[in-house]
């Protein structure tokens, strides 16, 4: 089994799949039945991951497809791509020369930021850390860490404030903190790095502060309290009946709307 489908030692996608749905996680890690999802962005990001952190040869991970894989128009044609997909199981990620440049101008722009120098001296990169909780040994494999601090790389699209708070809420990447924490141990520090995969390629940083980390951690451990009970008596069960609240900020203001009907000129309004 490899390190993301093995669950004698619990990692955190695989929690936060248990979080989300016990079902989706009996099925996808149990029974197997279920697949994992990959998108385009997550094959981006582990081409890259591999670059950077394990020094394998960009042409190694990404495959340009043959002129036989595509159609009479440049677009991909789906039957021979996926053969030739199949013929490289080795390979991480496949596209056209476009998708390649725009992968070298990523990895160009790590290589001269300091990212690219923290990652060069870098204690260890991709090495699994294993520990355990109550008993239940969990693992993680930090992007790389130096000692007293762990480092997580992050390839997006768009790294405007506005959407990391969302990406972050979204993916609840405090989870992956608390995690990565609990099983290097010692109380370490955690830093996001986040790399944009579209001009002009900007690379910020993000952290939790202290309070965040300590609720963080504090819910994390509730979740494997849980965790551990639900896999003890063997039961994957979730509600099948589902009660919605509205918030008042959920629904419209029809006053305000009221106001706002007949306005044709300009106006600057304050919200």
């Amino acid at each position: 089994m490899s390190y993301h489908t093995d669950i004698s030692k619990l990692t955190k996608t695989q929690l936060a799949t248990w979080i989300k749905s016990p079902v989706e996680f009996r099925e996808t890690f149990i029974t197997r039945l279920m697949a994992n999802k990959s998108t385009k962005q997550m094959a981006l990001g582990s081409v890259c991951h591999a670059v950077l952190l394990e020094r394998k040869h960009l042409d190694q991970c990404f495959l340009l497809y043959p002129e036989s894989c595509l159609k009479s128009d440049g677009s991909i044609n789906g039957k021979p791509a996926k053969e030739f997909r199949e013929q490289h199981p080795e390979a991480i990620g496949f596209g056209k020369y476009a998708e390649y440049v725009e992968i070298e101008r990523v990895l160009t722009a790590v290589h001269r930021h300091e990212l690219g120098k923290l990652i060069a001296m870098a204690h260890e990169r991709e090495t699994e850390v294993v520990g355990e909780y109550n008993g239940r040994a969990i693992k993680c494999k930090p992007d790389f860490w130096c000692p007293g601090i762990i480092y997580d790389l992050k390839f997006m699209e768009d790294i405007s404030i506005g959407q990391i708070k969302r990406s972050f809420k979204s993916f609840s990447y405090w989870l992956q903190d608390a995690h990565y924490s609990a099983a290097v141990g010692g109380n370490p520090g955690f830093r996001f790095w986040l790399v944009e995969t579209k001009y002009p390629y900007r690379i910020k940083t993000v952290v939790y502060d202290a309070r965040s980390r300590e609720i963080g951690r504090a819910s994390w451990q509730k979740s494997m309290d849980k965790f551990i009970e639900c896999e003890m008596a063997d039961v994957w069960s979730e509600p099948t009946e589902i009660e919605l609240t509205l918030s008042p900020w959920d629904m419209p203001d029809e006053t305000e709307e009221a106001e706002l009907e007949g306005f044709e000129d300009e106006q600057s309004i304050e919200i």
